[in-house]
């Protein structure tokens, strides 16, 4: 469920475009989702914008953005999983734009509300999180949630946010969110391909040699893949050399897993775990282990 906010500018003629810092103001980073939901650091492309705050890096909220744009803009904020900080830097973007555009009005969910009414819709976004997180896994009728952050997705146990809600705890919610989201790593996932000769579909993984990685114990699908697990019919991981700007091999997922994610590897979240850079020595000893496999042509 989300926020969905329009502002519209008034009048026919001599309109003002907005244009990005009236979005972002002096604090505020901006991006977009790419397949897996993760985020591409300033990029404008497909106007659907998600912006945050680089200080605590919750959900963001989303902006329906042009550059030049004069008629109207819609936000939109996630109701389930946003931070007190989220709240706030999105009725902080209306107000910008009521500001740039001279209007005190604007309308959410259908309604119409002024600038006066911020503070209370504020609240009430708040206490409808929190209230939500004390009886997270029933609502969601599962035990592990998936909260669509800024920078990537986060698989939470549900107890985990009934504790914050129960607690009332919106700061340590906020900081947990953020100190995930700083993690200095790549959020590996699956690009999907089909072969040409047969039709079947595989998922490879990429990992670069040297380089961090946070990765998911078994493998995964992008959130927004249009196929489902049991369409796959395998998976594989590649493995990158800079020094020799060269794919040093490609190996099954499960020989992968068997040989690098063991239980000493540092937890991410619910579902994955932190993989430190791979030495390009320790690559080579790998792919030289398991036999490699030849992906089909797509």
């Amino acid at each position: 469920m989300s926020i969905e906010v329009t502002v519209r500018q008034r009048g026919f003629f001599h309109k003002t475009p907005l244009e990005l810092e009236d979005l972002t103001g002096n604090n505020l980073k901006y991006g977009i989702m790419d397949f897996g939901y993760r985020l591409i650091p300033e990029d404008t492309r497909g106007g659907v914008l998600v912006v945050y705050d680089p200080e605590h890096i919750g959900r963001g909220a989303e902006a329906m953005f042009e550059e030049g744009m004069k008629d109207r803009i819609t936000l939109r904020l996630t109701e389930f999983g946003t931070t007190v900080y989220d709240v706030n830097l999105f009725y902080e973007m209306i107000e910008r734009i009521c500001h740039k555009w001279d209007t005190e009005e604007f309308e959410q969910g259908g309604r119409k509300y002024t600038l006066y009414d911020i503070e209370k819709l504020k609240e009430e976004n708040r206490e409808f999180c929190m209230g939500y997180f004390r009886d997270a896994g029933r609502l969601s009728g599962s035990d592990v949630l998936t909260v669509t952050a800024v920078m990537m997705p986060l698989r939470i146990p549900a107890e985990t946010l009934e504790k914050f809600g129960k607690e009332n705890d919106e700061e340590g919610y906020a900081k947990y969110l953020h100190d995930l989201q700083s993690v200095d790593a790549y959020y590996a996932l699956p690009a999907l391909y089909q072969s040409r000769q047969t039709g079947e579909i595989f998922g490879l993984y990429a990992i670069s040699a040297g380089a961090d990685s946070i990765i998911s114990r078994k493998p995964e699908l992008p959130l927004s893949s249009p196929v489902g697990m049991d369409q796959v019919k395998f998976f594989a991981v590649s493995f990158y050399v800079f020094s020799e700007k060269t794919v040093a091999g490609t190996i099954r997922y499960e020989d992968f897993a068997k040989e690098v994610l063991t239980p000493e590897l540092k937890a991410f979240d619910d579902e994955h775990v932190i993989l430190p850079g791979l030495p390009e020595e320790r690559i080579r000893e790998i792919v030289e282990k398991y036999p490699g496999i030849r992906l089909p042509e797509n």
